[in-house]
């Protein structure tokens, strides 16, 4: 998988939590493709440290949604 199949894998998936109804069991899946990429060299480091900010943000926000309309 190259780079950019990666990084537009990645955002795909994180997008999509935003309208799942289990964020937690996303989250962790999508932690786990982050932490893979980077481990393989598909992603930097640094990158991979963006991509988990980001996912952290979606999954509070889409809790926080999820929690407003029970």
């Amino acid at each position: 998988m190259s780079k950019d199949v990666a990084d537009a894998f990645i955002s795909l998936e994180i997008a999509k939590i935003s309208r799942s109804p289990m964020p937690h069991v996303d989250h962790s899946y999508v932690s786990g493709m982050i932490d893979m990429a980077v481990m393989l060299g598909q992603l930097a480091y640094e990158d991979g440290q963006c991509y988990h900010q980001a996912l952290e943000r979606k999954v509070g926000n889409r809790k926080t949604e999820l929690r407003r309309a029970a």
